[in-house]
């Protein structure tokens, strides 16, 4: 896995494509047993890599399209359930996002480790 400036510099200079990107992190994901990601979009996360690349292709992309990135169970986003691993959230109904989904980015959502890691974020 490379980081984030060396993954834009290679999406820019079109040694990686954000699908081949995407591809990764989700294998590394679905390797995963510590059980940290509780959703994943993976059909969100393809199609935004195809339109990554698509918008790539055409010149005038922002520097990090096409980076995929894993989002927090704490961080709202549109059209995705947030409950921060609580119950007592579960049976929320969606909340105006805080973070808009945008087309420069494909989210895929991280476990927040439980109650106890919410209090130490919120804190």
């Amino acid at each position: 896995m490379i980081g984030v400036l060396d993954a834009a510099t290679a999406l820019e200079h079109r040694e990686v494509s954000s699908r081949e990107l995407v591809g990764e992190c989700l294998a590394r994901i679905g390797a995963d047993t510590t059980g940290a990601w509780i959703r994943v979009y993976a059909d969100a996360a393809h199609a935004a890599a195809a339109a990554a690349d698509e918008r790539r292709a055409a010149g005038g992309a922002p520097l990090l399209c096409g980076i995929p990135i894993g989002l927090k169970d704490l961080y709202a986003a549109a059209g995705v359930p947030l409950t921060a691993s609580s119950e007592l959230l579960h049976e929320i109904p969606d909340v105006e996002s805080i973070v808009e989904r945008h087309e420069n980015f494909n989210i895929i959502r991280k476990n927040p480790g439980g109650p106890a890691e919410i209090a130490r974020e919120l804190a």
